[in-house]
């Protein structure tokens, strides 16, 4: 595959990732989370804040891959 063609790939799959990324968050919070005390939150919502970037700095790697010769 092309780098042109990853990197288009590797882009809607990123936009829709951090569109649909809050609303797992907020569905969890207001499900499990809403019943814990504010510092239980707060640690809830920083890791939440900090796991997506993960999956997101995989996906920018295979997006930056060299196309083979």
């Amino acid at each position: 595959m092309r780098i042109r063609t990853r990197k288009l790939i590797g882009a809607v799959t990123l936009t829709v990732w951090v569109l649909i990324w809050p609303f797992i968050g907020l569905s969890l919070a207001q499900s499990q989370i809403s019943r814990f005390y504010a510092p239980a939150q707060l640690i809830f919502f920083l890791l939440l804040g900090c796991v997506w970037i993960v999956p997101a700095a995989v996906l920018i790697r295979w997006m930056q891959k060299p196309d083979a010769k």
